[in-house]
């Protein structure tokens, strides 16, 4: 019986890794994706947003 619980906690760690893994996956993509679809359609150039950003403080992913 000692066993098998120890098999369902490491089991039931890996899924809570895995899963954490995943909402900080989809998490940072969808970051990029906002950043860049801002990038795309405002009429400042990349170089310029990046630069203000980096100047007001604000890194871009973060």
């Amino acid at each position: 019986m000692h066993e098998v619980v120890k098999i369902m906690a490491q089991y039931a760690a890996y899924f809570a890794e895995g899963a954490a893994a995943l909402i900080i996956i989809i998490g940072s993509l969808q970051a990029i994706w906002i950043y860049f679809r801002h990038a795309l359609f405002s009429k400042l150039d990349y170089r310029e947003i990046m630069q203000s950003r980096i100047k007001l403080g604000h890194w871009p992913l973060l």
